[in-house]
């Protein structure tokens, strides 16, 4: 029983770490912060006012207007900026991979158990939100970043999580 019940923690502070890594809010991990100039350079590219930002770190890094493609266009650059997106198209698998293995390690620490990351059902997952190519209005970063962001919920994160014996 109180396996279940750490693995169940374990995979909810993963999910956390997860959502933190799609939602473009400051991460606990170094891998994914990002800097006042990023977010200046992403602001000034795509035209976003600082409350338009505000309200997007507030929503865990939704769109409050999906149809902006202001909005759409900022959120790409900042997913780029910090790596979650490669330049010309594509998710960037390892880096994420590597913070959430990162992430994990951390949850372990001051457990009985340790847990890790089946690196090989996460790959082929954020694989499966790849895009191909980019586009003006930032549509094929959008429907990428909602892929990841469906990724990072605990259920999905409970199949990802494996305990060392």
């Amino acid at each position: 029983m109180a396996s279940h019940c750490h693995a169940t923690v374990a995979a909810v502070v993963v999910a956390a770490a997860f959502a933190a890594v799609v939602a473009e809010s400051p991460p606990h991990m170094a891998a994914f912060t990002f800097t006042k100039e990023m977010l200046s350079t992403c602001q000034e590219k795509s035209e976003i006012s600082q409350e338009m930002v505000d309200e997007m770190q507030k929503n865990k890094g939704l769109l409050p207007d999906e149809s902006s493609v202001a909005q759409r266009c900022f959120q790409e650059c900042m997913a780029k900026e910090m790596g979650l997106l490669k330049n010309g198209g594509g998710v960037a698998v390892d880096n994420i991979v590597t913070v959430l293995k990162a992430a994990l390690q951390m949850a372990s620490e001051g457990s009985e158990d340790t847990y890790t990351i089946d690196t090989d059902a996460v790959t082929r997952d954020l694989e499966g939100c790849q895009f191909e190519g980019e586009d003006d209005e930032c549509n094929n970063s959008h429907d990428t970043m909602k892929c990841l962001r469906s990724l990072g919920n605990p259920e999905n994160m409970k199949r990802y999580i494996t305990k060392e014996s």
